[in-house]
């Protein structure tokens, strides 16, 4: 057993008294909470149930209208993801500037109805992000490019991922001497 290996485990409590002379007292949760807290202590982790989902259905690239967006604030990029979504078969209805040029994900607009064109799309740019915009017209799909664009066929750069979630306490007793 190694220092790092070991993690720490806060009990469910709800608070704590001051007796003057004798110390502080824990004041514990339900005993059904305490419970499932030393429960899961010592249980397996479970093994995800979901099942992958299945890709969207896709249509071909000739038959989808799209206009790009640059939300990135890098010069010059609708122009050239226009050409490489032409060259995958897209017909590009135009290019521009997007309404804010701070755009950190790619995104994929489409009006309900459209899915299979969106998803045609988003698949030329994994990572983008699919969201309806039922005030676009129908067989019109918007692309609007953020910072993580990369290229049409080149994965987005992901945002890191926070470090710790919130509220979990990330100390091991390799990071402390002595814990008061």
């Amino acid at each position: 057993m190694t220092l790092d290996s070991i993690t720490f485990q806060t009990v469910p409590y709800i608070g704590d008294d001051r007796i003057d002379g004798v110390g502080s007292i824990i004041r514990l949760e339900d005993e059904e909470t305490l419970h499932q807290f030393f429960a899961q202590l010592s249980a397996e982790p479970e093994a995800p149930t979901e099942t992958p989902a299945e890709a969207p259905a896709t249509v071909d690239p000739s038959t989808v209208s799209v206009p790009v967006f640059n939300g990135s604030g890098i010069s010059g990029l609708a122009v050239s993801a226009k050409g490489e979504l032409q060259a995958a078969g897209f017909t590009v209805t135009g290019t521009g500037n997007a309404d804010d040029a701070d755009h950190t994900q790619t995104l994929v607009w489409y009006t309900t109805g459209d899915e299979a064109q969106a998803a045609s799309v988003a698949a030329q740019i994994p990572g983008s992000v699919t969201e309806v915009d039922d005030t676009l017209t129908p067989g019109t799909v918007q692309l609007v490019l953020g910072s993580d664009f990369n290229g049409v066929g080149v994965p987005t750069t992901a945002e890191p991922a926070p470090d710790e979630a919130v509220g979990e306490d990330p100390r091991t007793a390799d990071d402390q001497s002595c814990i008061n």
